[in-house]
């Protein structure tokens, strides 16, 4: 396949988008949008342009540069009368979501097609547009290597693309249109082969697809727009009880009668090292230098614990049970060393056991605190971006702030 020269709407009045609209008769097209921003829920949010392919051809109509907002809420109408498909739903129909007001009707993310109709995988492999356009449509990527050439040369990146629909609008269009355009090759293809290759099964995934699928992508998309209120006082109340366990595990880990000698080694050997690197007391002129005051400060502070034993550390835990316990290795890392991650601490009794247990509730206390750091201070709500193929497993997983 390849893709067909796009038709580009750089300032288009509303006469010119009507008459374009009117053009496209068929019952299903696809979509792209590039927006200001990957937050649809924000009010400072706007589509940059938007990018249309279907029977009749590829289009791109850019809204920026004085565009009338009449001729979005054009398209918004219009886009209500058809079906829609798109590489990603998940973040385009967010976005005509929080734009319209309601959800459109997705019949299918080629995304999710790619993701449930690919084999087994491989390690490193890809499921992104550019992977879609090369390796499954065969399109040329020369279209993508300018893109890249305009984002250095405007000292971009792909989280500000946006800004080229002003900097360069005849290349922003022509990419727009293009990514429009896989999107609905991708229709195409996933659904003939669907169809060709499994003949009922194929009907049942397509079904199964728009029925099941495009309902998951509705849900995530209502949770990022109408965000998640926090009960910020319970939150601190969970955190303080987690931090208190933490304390409690690490006590535990430090009194545990295979883990002291080692621990008090530690500690030996920091304090040691703190009082031997002495710097030079005197300057020239006979006054007392600025390093070694700080120093005597530092050899008079007692040093803690907890300042020098880290069970997080995977130095720290290597010394601890292969070294000072001589435990077998049993599990390795994709390099051959010896592993001290959750895997391997199955085979460590009982100290292997306690770390499980801290190395637990760190991982508990992290993600709570990435609760209070995401919420907003006031509301206490945040607007999560749960990806519903972020996972190879197929499970659910979380954008950045829900890690």
């Amino acid at each position: 396949m390849t893709p067909r020269t796009p038709t580009t709407l750089l300032s288009p009045s509303l006469h010119d988008v009507t008459d374009l609209l009117r053009s496209l008769t068929h019952s299903t097209y696809a979509v792209d949008l590039e927006t200001t921003s990957l937050d649809a829920w924000s009010p400072d949010t706007y589509v940059t342009s938007i990018g249309i392919a279907g029977p009749e051809g590829c289009y791109a109509v850019l809204l920026v540069n004085g565009v009338s907002p009449m001729v979005w809420h054009a398209i918004l109408r219009w886009l209500d009368t058809v079906k829609l498909t798109a590489f990603n739903v998940a973040f385009d129909g967010r976005v005509l979501h929080a734009q319209a007001g309601h959800w459109h009707r997705w019949i299918m993310c080629s995304l999710l097609a790619f993701r449930y109709l690919a084999n087994e995988g491989w390690e490193g492999q890809r499921w992104s547009l550019e992977t879609l356009e090369e390796r499954v449509l065969g399109w040329d990527m020369g279209h993508k290597s300018r893109l890249d050439e305009l984002l250095d040369v405007h000292g971009l990146d792909k989280s500000s693309m946006s800004k080229l629909a002003t900097l360069e609008p005849a290349e922003f269009a022509h990419y727009n249109a293009w990514d429009a355009e896989a999107a609905w090759q991708a229709y195409q293809y996933f659904g003939q082969l669907a169809q060709s290759q499994w003949s009922s099964w194929g009907s049942t995934f397509v079904e199964q697809h728009q029925r099941e699928l495009m309902t998951l992508c509705r849900l995530l998309s209502e949770s990022n727009l109408n965000g998640i209120r926090i009960n910020r006082r319970k939150l601190d109340q969970y955190l303080s009880s987690l931090a208190q366990q933490i304390q409690s595990a690490y006590q535990t880990l430090i009194a545990h009668p295979d883990v002291a000698p080692w621990a008090s080694k530690r500690l030996d050997d920091a304090i040691k090292a703190r009082a031997d690197v002495e710097p030079p007391k005197f300057t020239k002129a006979g006054t007392i230098t600025k390093r070694w005051s700080k120093w005597n400060e530092q050899v008079k502070t007692s040093v803690s614990t907890e300042e020098v034993i880290n069970f997080g550390s995977p130095k720290q835990l290597h010394d601890l049970l292969y070294v000072h316990l001589g435990n077998p290795v049993k599990v390795r890392t994709k390099k051959g060393n010896p592993a001290t991650d959750k895997d391997a601490l199955f085979h460590m009794g009982e100290v292997g056991r306690l770390l499980r247990s801290y190395n637990d509730v760190c991982k508990r206390y992290t993600y709570a605190q990435s609760l209070e750091a995401v919420s907003d201070p006031v509301t206490g709500v945040f607007h999560p971006d749960f990806k519903s193929c972020g996972a190879v497993s197929g499970r659910l997983s979380g954008g950045k702030d829900e890690s």
